[in-house]
């Protein structure tokens, strides 16, 4: 729930596979950061690549969360 005129939600989305999508919310979550607490989630099911990016390892992440195995 928001409950401050400052909290707010940024969503990217693709219809198809290499459109840049990981990027530019990466490179925006980088930028917000700079200005407040950012929090980014790869809901990417069948191909997530974000842990890649921040040189993560890739689990545990959403899926094991969403199925209580984490």
């Amino acid at each position: 729930l928001l409950h401050r005129r400052s909290d707010r939600v940024v969503a990217f989305t693709g219809f198809e596979a290499n459109q840049g999508v990981p990027f530019c919310a990466r490179h925006f979550a980088g930028a917000s950061a700079h200005r407040r607490k950012t929090l980014i989630i790869d809901a990417n099911i069948m191909r997530p690549c974000l842990h890649k990016q921040f040189k993560l390892a890739p689990a545990p992440g959403l899926t094991d969360l969403l199925a209580g195995s984490a």
